[in-house]
């Protein structure tokens, strides 16, 4: 038995063995070279078109989502983001390239927004949840925000800001005298069932704005398409 175990682990193969084995040509991790942009770029052949196609074809029953005492399957989360995704679209008038700001603490709405948002071609901005009262300002004028979905830290902050031109989404506020519409009611009146809005979503649309730290001046928005995030 020690000398079979012996063998076995003088066989491993090495690390980038084992990935050369696995991006080889034909494999589902296989890797190819395209130019995009005038640039080399490696790219997976297999990859979803779009963050919109991966989060369709992951639904099933499985556990997805742990807050609390709250559990939530792949295909739950995905429902609670096409009703989102529909308010987005229908009573804000979202539409691709548009950007929708997130700030809240790990809340399974988090999630969602972002599900949403990068399912129809929008851009979600995931804004740091540190930020004061001016920061937020700043970087909700700096990426032109939309709609902005914050929890009741972030909204307390909110309401400092003087002529607040981004439409607020209340998540979880924990008093009646809060700005913005509250999440649930937004989405009470669709449909559980209700289907993601149709729209052509490629892997060359932005997808995300991060925040650099702003350590030498105002933090500044990196963008990146729906293909970094699916292949990172």
């Amino acid at each position: 038995s020690l000398n079979h175990d012996h063998d076995r682990f003088m066989s491993t193969i090495t690390r980038q063995e084992a990935l050369a084995q696995l991006t080889a040509a034909g494999q589902d991790y296989e890797i190819n070279q395209q130019t995009i942009d005038g640039l080399p770029i490696r790219t997976f052949s297999n990859a979803p078109e779009s963050l919109r196609q991966l989060f369709a074809d992951a639904t099933s029953e499985a556990t997805f989502y742990v807050f609390g005492d709250e559990r939530y399957t792949f295909n739950e989360m995905y429902c609670l983001s096409a009703r989102l995704a529909n308010a987005l679209k229908h009573r804000y008038g979202i539409a691709k390239g548009d950007r929708v700001a997130i700030s809240m603490r790990n809340y399974p709405e988090w999630v969602a927004a972002f599900m949403a948002s990068t399912s129809i071609g929008a851009v979600a901005v995931a804004m740091n949840a540190w930020w004061e009262a001016d920061e937020i300002e700043q970087g909700l004028e700096d990426c032109g925000a939309t709609v902005m979905l914050a929890d009741q830290e972030r909204l307390d902050r909110l309401a400092q800001i003087d002529n607040l031109q981004t439409k607020i989404i209340a998540v979880r506020p924990t008093t009646s005298e809060h700005i913005g519409v509250e999440f649930q009611t937004l989405i009470a009146d669709i449909p559980a069932d209700v289907a993601m809005p149709e729209v052509a979503v490629d892997q060359e649309d932005p997808a995300t704005i991060f925040y650099t730290s702003g350590s030498t001046g105002f933090p500044k928005g990196a963008v990146a398409n729906q293909r970094n995030i699916i292949s990172a």
